[in-house]
């Protein structure tokens, strides 16, 4: 990523504050009471990267430090460093999460394909483990036969009593736990080696319970408020979904009419990410699309790139942004994990064109701070700083206020605003049929390999 205006170098991290790193990407410290929340100078290198990633976004965003929350800080400080596949040992953590993707499997079912489909096809890539996002689409679209394709399916899947699991390999080795989205249940990563342990030690004692180690057969074993389950992917089978074991570079499934990979090609270069768009297109039915990009519990600020195989090519259609992408609550308008993410700079530059339209801005700022201390969420200091109401922690409902707001934000007609905002800039603009905001992206089309 091409450095902005910053002057301290990746590799000289470790020896700044977080205060100083913010001060010289975005001209600005932040308030000693926030900034002291992180521990920068301790954090994994590959940590500090990502944080220097987000704000080289946030600069070229023109991102202002006074719009730093207390969530965003706790999120960096609490989720990032056990989110990031540094955590697991270099592995791509398969974290699924419900109604992830129900926006994206609203826009498939809006989709109006010039010809009628019979037997369609639906293939989700990087489903990760449980899949629970794929078992959602197949019952949105249950005319449709769906497919889940991921590299690795966990052969054991261990849940405690609290509703968190762990995933261990056909050799007993741990591979990943999850814990449930709450902030006692995110904790966990702060110890994540005990809770490892604690996980292997009820695997190990559940796993003796098992009538057969060999075989493919499906067997679950309770006890004591645990559940060990041997194969568990069979539970997820379906009658229109069928999972796929493989690597993208081998994956053999129908002629698809819609691919969706989302939360995967960031984890890959930019480079990379380009062969894989080519091998995906490859997948496609003549007409068919191509869904990528990210996206946070209930799909929260989801950004998505959408392709179109036209014959021997695949055309970028549209690239599109729920509104909370505009706020301040979290990391994922700045999420990459490489240089110069191409759908983490075409989102950077939108936000910069709309901070910068004073027909727009202005007013959208204003009603966004009014709401979000209506909502109880954040009010700002005599400084222009965030803070929780009355210094509290954030509310136990937080995220449901937060879902709240932005609904009442769209309902008002905010989200036509930015709309009409980026047409005054130049871009081709329109809202989505699912409500979103939709520009013809820059990405460039490609050929297909004959």
């Amino acid at each position: 990523m091409k450095h902005i205006s910053g002057k301290v170098p990746m590799n000289q991290l470790s020896a700044h504050s977080f205060n100083t790193v913010v001060a010289d990407y975005l001209g600005k410290q932040l308030p000693n009471a926030m900034a002291s929340a992180l521990s920068f100078r301790s954090m994994p290198s590959d940590v500090q990267d990502f944080i220097t990633r987000m704000l080289i976004l946030m600069q070229k965003a023109h991102f202002p430090v006074t719009d730093f929350t207390p969530s965003l800080i706790w999120q960096l400080g609490n989720i990032i460093p056990g989110f990031l596949p540094c955590a697991w040992r270099g592995m791509v953590p398969p974290l699924t999460l419900s109604k992830r993707h129900a926006k994206i499997d609203a826009y498939v079912s809006k989709h109006i394909f010039p010809d009628r489909l019979t037997s369609p096809v639906f293939v989700d890539i990087g489903c990760g483990f449980p899949p629970i996002t794929t078992m959602e689409s197949a019952a949105t679209l249950s005319e449709w036969r769906v497919f889940g394709v991921d590299q690795s399916f966990s052969d054991y899947l261990l849940h405690d009593r609290e509703g968190n699991y762990a995933c261990f390999n056909e050799q007993g080795e741990f591979e990943y736990f999850q814990p449930r989205f709450s902030r006692v249940g995110v904790r966990m990563y702060q110890n994540s080696a005990e809770v490892q342990s604690r996980f292997k030690k009820i695997f190990d004692e559940l796993q003796l319970l098992l009538s057969s180690k060999t075989g493919q057969a499906n067997e679950t074993i309770d006890k004591d408020g645990y559940k060990l389950i041997h194969h568990p992917i069979r539970n997820y089978e379906a009658p229109n979904l069928s999972f796929v074991e493989s690597k993208l570079e081998d994956v053999q499934t129908p002629p698809a009419h819609i691919i969706r990979c989302m939360n995967t090609l960031l984890y890959f270069k930019p480079e990379t990410q380009q062969h894989m768009l080519v091998k995906l297109g490859s997948q496609l039915a003549d007409g068919g699309m191509l869904i990528v990009g990210s996206n946070l519990m209930n799909g929260a600020s989801c950004r998505y790139t959408v392709y179109k195989r036209e014959g021997a090519f695949v055309v970028p259609i549209e690239f599109a942004l729920t509104v909370d992408n505009l706020g301040p609550f979290n990391v994922m308008p700045w999420y990459t994990l490489h240089d110069n993410d191409p759908e983490a700079m075409q989102l950077a530059d939108m936000i910069h064109q709309l901070r910068a339209n004073q027909s727009f801005w202005p007013g959208f700022t204003k009603r966004l701070d009014h709401l979000m201390e209506h909502y109880g969420l954040f009010q700002r200091d005599g400084e222009g700083f965030f803070h929780a109401p009355e210094d509290e922690h954030l509310a136990a409902d937080f995220s449901e206020r937060v879902s709240h707001m932005w609904r009442q934000i769209e309902e008002e007609g905010l989200t036509n605003e930015a709309v009409d905002a980026l047409q005054c800039a130049g871009y081709t603009a329109w809202k989505n049929p699912v409500g979103d905001i939709a520009i013809q992206p820059n990405a460039p089309s490609f050929k297909l390999p004959e």
